[in-house]
């Protein structure tokens, strides 16, 4: 961490000359609390090896560990598809469906030895094959030396051809010779292989994608998906989490994965693109959510435990636009500038319909057919913001959207891509919430919004503040009850204006700027540049009292005074010590036994009164006017 007074003038200085919204914020620390899930904290990765040859990287290793991150995913997105765990073989449907060593065991392994406090993600394959060789892969350097271009999603592994590469003519490989037939029972024996053979910690392996993006297999699997059929899929799914559950049951199912705000909606099928069940078309995400519940009622198991998408807003919008994306999850009240698959919720095409809230639906869907109890949470496994906006933005991006999730059951948040800003994002979130969250009201939420977190004893809090607008700054009024905090100033950590490089490099060494605010009958009051983020870090007076065994066996007295105070005890004072509401140590008062001792406190304020007798402390809180 670093004080950087150069950007503390340059803050007070934009706060003068630009216009500053006023903005109040309120919360009650006590109201509306829950646990939120420490897996928001997320990301996708490819550092962790799973290749021959490859280590950890130690720079790799540092970053994870010293950022607080919570949760990775690890099965590569489309290539988990068809990986086959008993070859350690993986198919690359973005690269000519070419076959590649890809070996989960070993990037387990590494996650139990160097990762233990970090959950990893994977994912069973559920569209009837896996890769089985490499011997007939297409030669993409004789090609066109491996250039990239839309050519590489042809299947020409296994002896296909271009044809015509203007005309984008080909042929395409015979799947047969690359790949081979795997069943949902198959896929889920890794469970037992890992936890009975390699002997891995499964607690560490907790959350299985239902495969990945399956209502896409037409365009990225069509060598063996060329019409998706989604009662395939809810079979293929059906089957695989009934072993699953019955290998391993504490296990939790991510499902369906779906794709992009399109294919939330329709699918790939090039016959079929809008699902139908009893003559009624229906988005994908909803027939999902319908069958699963028919299923889970034949069944009498639960066959979904996360409701998982995947979002990719469009990078060709503004920065403003991309920084109000996180409101396409649960906000009603959103109209989305992007909304294009949304258009085709009825069935036809009512570009009228504006607004988003996706996993609002979702919940709609599964209170109606999973009853109001249905116990499902819901993660977005993939998310992209595009890498030509500034690293601020991506960390006020990265932010909002694990803030939406905290507040709406959110489960884990892992993003595609990742770019500069991010690891600060990540590290101030991970490193300084606590562990419950509170709602909070603004006056403008779109614009300056805060998350609220407390710890469990309701002695410390976070208030994590965004000021989301690209112009103006903020001028931020906290007002806070449930919590009596002192009057004087409070500690704050803020992000703005971030250079273009990576800046985060530990828990100690990156781009966070201390400062403080000021506090005043419950009431915070800070200011935010543009663009900024700013934690402002809470202790109540009682603040540390909850780790202190204590018996209630002396009294302090008076309550409020204007400095002189006693304390009794009848098994006898061996001391009484005096903490200011900071938690600091101020002094202490020797007692020698006597069961009742004087003593002065100067400079007005709470503090906290410890009386020390030979077995036991009993604690008190005093007010000096």
């Amino acid at each position: 961490m670093k004080y950087n007074l150069l950007t503390l003038t340059c803050c007070v200085a934009s706060s003068a000359f630009i216009n500053a919204a006023d903005v109040k914020i309120s919360v009650d620390t006590k109201s509306g609390v829950h646990k939120y899930s420490p897996y928001l904290f997320g990301r996708n990765t490819s550092d962790i090896p799973f290749q021959p040859g490859k280590t950890l990287d130690p720079k790799a290793e540092s970053l994870l560990k010293e950022s607080g991150i919570k949760f990775v995913r690890l099965n590569n997105g489309n290539n988990a598809t068809k990986y086959n765990y008993q070859k350690h073989l993986t198919c690359h449907p973005d690269w000519y469906s070419n076959i590649y060593d890809c070996d989960w065991d070993m990037s387990s392994k590494v996650m139990n030895e160097s990762f233990p406090g970090i959950q990893a993600m994977y994912s069973f394959q559920l569209c009837g094959y896996v890769a089985s060789s490499k011997e007939h892969n297409f030669n993409d350097w004789e090609f066109n030396q491996s250039q990239w271009g839309e050519w590489c999603s042809w299947p020409l592994c296994g002896g296909g051809e271009v044809i015509d590469l203007d005309k984008k003519e080909y042929k395409a490989g015979d799947p047969s010779l690359y790949l081979e037939e795997w069943t949902p029972e198959q896929t889920t024996d890794i469970l037992t292989y890992w936890k009975d053979d390699l002997k891995r910690d499964m607690s560490q392996f907790i959350y299985w994608n239902m495969d990945n993006e399956p209502e896409m297999w037409s365009w990225t699997h069509k060598d063996v998906q060329p019409d998706f059929d989604p009662e395939f899929y809810i079979q293929q799914y059906v089957k695989a989490a009934l072993a699953a559950k019955k290998k391993f049951p504490e296990i939790k199912l991510c499902g369906p994965v779906a794709g992009s705000e399109w294919t939330w909606f329709k699918t790939s099928s090039p016959t079929n693109s809008t699902p139908t069940l009893n003559g009624e078309k229906m988005p994908w995400l909803k027939y999902f959510i319908v069958r699963i519940a028919q299923e889970q009622k034949k069944h009498g198991v639960k066959l979904l435990d996360v409701l998982d998408i995947h979002y990719y807003p469009s990078g060709e919008k503004s920065e403003e636009v991309n920084l109000q994306s996180h409101r396409t999850y649960f906000d009603r009240t959103y109209d989305n500038p992007e909304a294009n698959g949304l258009y085709t919720l009825n069935g036809g095409w009512d570009t009228n319909i504006k607004k988003e809230y996706i996993l609002g639906r979702c919940d709609d869907w599964m209170k109606e057919y999973m009853g109001e109890d249905h116990g499902v949470t819901f993660s977005v496994s993939e998310y992209n913001i595009s890498s030509s906006f500034e690293p601020i933005t991506h960390a006020i991006a990265y932010i909002s959207h694990v803030g939406e999730l905290m507040k709406n059951n959110g489960e884990f948040f892992t993003p595609w891509s990742w770019h500069p800003g991010m690891w600060e994002a990540i590290h101030l979130m991970a490193r300084y919430s606590k562990e419950y969250y509170v709602p909070s009201q603004s006056s403008d939420v779109n614009m300056v919004e805060s998350y609220v977190t407390v710890n469990e004893n309701n002695t410390e809090a976070t208030l994590l503040i965004v000021n989301r607008s690209t112009k103006d700054a903020a001028d931020v009024e906290v007002t806070v009850s449930g919590m009596e905090i002192a009057d004087g100033s409070c500690k704050t950590l803020s992000l703005s204006d971030l250079p273009a490089s990576e800046t985060f490099v530990s828990h100690t060494e990156n781009a966070l700027v201390e400062g403080d605010a000021a506090i005043s009958n419950g009431v915070v009051k800070t200011s935010l540049p543009a663009k900024s983020v700013k934690a402002v870090l809470l202790r109540s007076v009682n603040a540390g009292m909850e780790s202190i065994a204590a018996k209630n066996d002396a009294i302090v007295y008076p309550t409020v005074s204007d400095g002189q105070f006693f304390a009794k005890c009848a098994d006898g004072i061996q001391s009484v010590d005096i903490i200011g509401a900071n938690g600091i140590h101020n002094e202490s008062v020797v007692g020698n036994g006597n069961d009742f001792v004087a003593f002065d406190i100067t400079g007005k304020g709470s503090y906290i009164i410890r009386v020390n007798s030979k077995d036991n402390s009993t604690i008190a809180k005093v007010v000096v006017k």
